[in-house]
């Protein structure tokens, strides 16, 4: 599996001085997916050999950073298995022993039923990849190259908030006289109405 952080293209328009930063960002990120990788399978326990994380590491070609998962099973994990698919007998055996605890003696007939289950139902998917990738962006977020745009919209934004709290008050306050006005023509028509029957009883 190969999880690549920066593709390969014109970097003409880059300056010199910003080279070895641009160098170390993507070090720095290729560093943080591994991070998140190996603790993404820690958290699902789906590393009871170590062999997945140690298959974890960093390459460089052709100037594209890659992080490479080299495990067979990386895959599997992954993704799952769909039913119909036999895994391999003695690894499958050797998990049984050491993961769940069971004894050589026993573990051939219950590798024997796992395997079996295994070939009618699969295996299902970990995706500890996309969950890993997830947790990276939850952090940092997507990296813009555009700051200063982004600096003027929250400018122009926070004018626009400040606006709308402004127009929100004024229009709560005009709701409140209108409320207060309501209630005093309210009380006016009832007066004149008590009042006017009271005129109707001495006609």
């Amino acid at each position: 599996m190969v999880q690549q952080t920066q593709q390969q293209g014109n970097t003409d328009y880059i300056l010199d001085e910003n080279t070895v930063e641009i160098g170390k960002m993507k070090v720095d990120m290729s560093k943080k997916i591994i991070h998140n990788l190996k603790k993404t399978i820690g958290d699902e326990d789906i590393n009871f050999t170590g062999k997945l994380t140690d298959s974890i590491h960093r390459v460089k070609m052709d100037g594209v950073h890659m992080v490479l998962i080299d495990s067979p099973y990386a895959h599997i994990v992954n993704w799952g298995l769909a039913p119909g698919t036999y895994v391999n007998f003695d690894a499958l055996r050797i998990w049984v022993e050491g993961k769940l605890g069971v004894p050589s003696s026993e573990s051939q007939n219950v590798t024997g039923l796992i395997m079996r289950k295994i070939y009618t139902q699969g295996i299902k998917p970990k995706f500890f990849v996309k969950k890993a990738l997830k947790k990276l962006i939850g952090k940092h977020g997507v990296v813009s190259l555009t700051r200063v745009s982004v600096k003027k919209r929250s400018k122009w934004g926070r004018r626009l908030n400040k606006a709308n709290k402004s127009v929100n008050k004024a229009l709560t306050k005009i709701n409140k006289n209108i409320k207060k006005a309501n209630k005093i023509a309210s009380k006016s028509i009832n007066t004149a109405t008590k009042f006017y029957k009271a005129l109707r009883k001495y006609k």
